[in-house]
């Protein structure tokens, strides 16, 4: 959800975020702060309420958001709000792929909290009843990784 949230704002806090982005192999020209708006403008059919407002304020979730666009991205997709709803699976993939990065970099920057927080949430993930094995099994590794 956008929310009023200007153009400005998010590509501040991609500057201000870009060391983090920058180690996690996110460059400015990987996706812009227009993409992420039109993006996270659109509505999702798990009804998820993070806004970009969150994105904006949280350097992980700013980075889970770009690493997620980036991988749509490099698979040939347009970023559109309807692209969740037109590639549902793809964005699901997309999701485990950020995840991954997203957990990656805040266990190496010592942010337990983070992560332990945002292992308690696979789970739910894992109730999608469309949720491809394939990707089962990813989130299953994923939890194993981290709950240790």
């Amino acid at each position: 959800m956008s929310e009023g949230m200007s153009i400005d704002e998010i590509a501040k806090a991609m500057i201000e975020n870009k060391a983090i982005l920058t180690e996690a192999l996110i460059s400015q020209e990987d996706v812009t702060p227009q993409e992420l708006l039109e993006y996270m403008s659109g509505e999702t059919p798990t009804g998820d309420k993070t806004t970009i407002s969150d994105v904006i304020m949280h350097r992980w979730l700013l980075l889970h958001e770009l690493a997620e666009l980036k991988h749509l991205k490099l698979r040939g997709f347009f970023i559109s709000r309807r692209l969740v709803w037109d590639s549902y699976l793809d964005v699901l993939e997309a999701h485990i792929a950020a995840t991954a990065v997203e957990l990656k970099m805040a266990t190496k920057h010592g942010d337990q909290e983070w992560v332990r927080s945002r292992v308690e949430l696979i789970p739910s993930w894992l109730e999608d009843s469309d949720m491809p094995p394939e990707l089962r099994s990813a989130l299953l590794n994923l939890l194993e990784h981290y709950k240790r």
